[in-house]
């Protein structure tokens, strides 16, 4: 019998795998929460799910198939005659489940072999709290193959994870135009871990026909964000606590990659536990930023590279990299266990605050629709009044038409068992249009008959005297 000692995970790692089990169910607690509030139908989650209500099929943005397959759950409660409630929750949980699926993925690769791998998928999903949207194709990408590039770095060896990277890229590449980066970096990936040409070659090749589709033609919505200040906004952080929360992130990858690469320097001793501060803070101004509407944003297109190098770094783990015994990994990384529990409570905590202010600011637009008055409302950049408070904004924007259906009030007055009708909101001179054609324009390219609108959201109130109500 062999006695000689073999150090345990936390040993190793400087971390206890329970401590991490428990901070991921919170996680995924938080997740949950935010799905039962109906955090994804920010922005563009509003109007993909108005659109299923409406059409009464799956909901394709800019050509990206893929995209479908989170709104399954939510288009099949409806053809079942679901309530808006259930509706609202399966398509926000069918968003959700994927970024939490994809850390415990990550989790379950990394906990028994190396478990301190964690800091960077946790550091990177922390990151992705910086954008506000749940629907997001770019995110959707980094969640499906960070599990893939830890599976490769850790257990190469085996067939059933060298066939993965094979079946990948046709998913990917209908998600999104950068998919093709996501590819390339694949094939850097494979080089570094397990060295298979032909797989490389594959998924090199698996780029061309997306850059050819992105040639052929993208839409006037991706167009828009390929130069000047379209791109810069769409690309950049844009507040304080956002610039501090990338930076943050970065430095722990280049951290981790300096300290694999060069071995234990004493300069950068200090290094984990003043990073730790730095997200904490980040955190927190990120959270007071989200309170006051001030870091709503649909995305930031940065998190798409930051993450992809956080990924190189996470494939010089790699046992073949590993050259010296002193020089392993996994024991540079019992430092950085700081970070970890940071990042994953920090994830929580953001998405509990987000959650807070959707949750709030969905309440006042259910009061502007079911106030006593007319039937239509107009909505402006100053209009409704109640809609003008600072936690207000992330509510205020162009789909807020389309949330305060999908959010109307289950209210019923006394005595009676049928909801309460309730205003409708609608941009521009769109009061004016619906009561002399009976389309509703939810935004000045989407049209919607009156009698639909009222069928799938209402009762609503009758159109007899539908003029703007005053601001």
């Amino acid at each position: 019998m062999d006695l000689r000692f073999r150090p345990s995970a936390m040993d190793a790692a400087g971390l206890a795998p329970r401590a991490i089990d428990g901070l991921l169910a919170l996680v995924a607690a938080a997740y949950l929460i935010a799905a039962w509030v109906g955090l994804p139908l920010y922005a563009d989650g509003g109007h993909y799910l108005f659109r299923i209500i409406v059409d009464g099929l799956p909901y394709v943005s800019d050509g990206r198939l893929a995209a479908v397959i989170p709104q399954l759950p939510a288009w099949l409660l409806l053809r079942f005659g679901a309530s808006l409630d259930a509706l609202r929750l399966a398509f926000s949980l069918g968003y959700l489940l994927l970024p939490v699926l994809s850390l415990l993925a990550c989790w379950l690769i990394v906990r028994s072999r190396a478990p301190g791998l964690m800091v960077l998928p946790a550091s990177g999903a922390l990151l992705n709290q910086i954008n506000a949207s749940a629907v997001s194709e770019l995110l959707a990408i980094l969640y499906l193959i960070w599990p893939l590039v830890l599976a490769l770095s850790l257990y190469g060896e085996k067939r059933a994870v060298r066939w993965l990277p094979w079946l990948a890229p046709p998913l990917i590449l209908t998600l999104h135009p950068v998919a093709l980066l996501a590819c390339l970096m694949l094939a850097v990936v494979v080089e570094l871990t397990i060295r298979d040409r032909w797989l490389s070659a594959w998924l090199a090749a698996c780029a061309l026909p997306r850059l050819l589709w992105s040639l052929r033609g993208l839409s006037g919505y991706e167009q828009s964000h390929l130069a000047g200040d379209g791109a810069l906004w769409y690309l950049l952080t844009q507040t304080p606590g956002q610039h501090l929360m990338l930076f943050g992130v970065v430095v722990v990858g280049l951290g981790i990659a300096l300290a694999w690469l060069k071995g234990p320097l004493p300069v950068f001793s200090f290094a984990p536990t003043a990073v730790a501060g730095v997200l904490i803070v980040a955190a927190i101004l990120l959270g007071h930023e989200l309170i006051w509407g001030q870091g709503w944003r649909l995305k930031s297109g940065i998190t798409f590279p930051a993450q992809l190098l956080l990924m190189l770094i996470a494939a010089l783990h790699s046992p073949a990299r590993a050259r010296r015994p002193a020089s392993h990994p996994q024991a540079l990384l019992s430092h950085w266990t700081p970070v970890l529990r940071i990042a994953l409570m920090a994830i929580a905590a953001l998405m509990l605050v987000k959650s807070a202010a959707w949750w709030t600011a969905t309440r006042g637009l259910q009061n502007v629709v079911s106030e006593p008055g007319a039937p239509c409302i107009q909505h402006g950049r100053q209009s409704p009044f109640a809609l003008q408070w600072p936690w207000m904004a992330m509510i205020d924007e162009w789909n807020a038409p389309m949330n305060a259906l999908l959010f109307r009030p289950d209210f019923r007055q006394r005595g009676s068992d049928t909801l309460a009708p309730i205003a409708i909101l609608l941009p521009r001179d769109g009061c004016e249009r619906v009561a002399s054609t009976g389309m509703a324009y939810m935004t000045p390219w989407l049209p919607v008959s009156w009698r639909i609108l009222d069928e799938r959201f209402g009762p609503l109130r009758p159109l007899s005297s539908a003029q703007p109500a005053t601001p």
